[in-house]
């Protein structure tokens, strides 16, 4: 049996990836946001994604169920046309294609851990099963 534990410092400022890093052009740089996979991918797929004032991630909808917490900020959370302000600590779940945005308006940087959830058989590692989908022009 193989062990899969590990540690990843969401302060260590390595490891932070970006659309460009994954060879996306993005046209406005509000979309400039960062996030680092946190979890040994045999096991599940989570992480954290930081906003600085001002960032967003764009209108999207994917089939993995999803589930936010907030660490830090109080970002602004649109799921399928009603906005949630939330605040460090706050949970967010989020169904299967269910559309979502995240807006930091604040003067603060925000940060998300992100868990993508495995049910129904959908599948929690990255890829075209995944059906990620921009609603919105990046």
């Amino acid at each position: 049996m193989q062990n899969h534990c590990h540690l990843v410092e969401g302060s260590d400022q390595s490891g932070w990836i970006s659309w460009e890093s994954l060879g996306q052009r993005v046209k406005n740089p509000k979309h400039l946001i960062q996030w680092k996979r946190c979890s040994d991918m045999s096991i599940g797929w989570s992480g954290l994604v930081r906003f600085s004032p001002g960032q967003e991630l764009p209108l999207h909808k994917h089939d993995p169920p999803e589930i936010y917490y907030i660490l830090e900020g109080k970002p602004l959370i649109h799921l399928d046309g009603t906005e949630i302000r939330a605040k460090p600590l706050s949970c967010i779940s989020i169904p299967s294609q269910c559309p979502h945005k995240v807006v930091n308006d604040s003067d603060q940087e925000v940060l998300i851990m992100y868990v993508y959830m495995e049910v129904n058989g959908n599948s929690v590692k990255p890829g075209q099963n995944h059906n990620w989908k921009f609603l919105e022009e990046v």
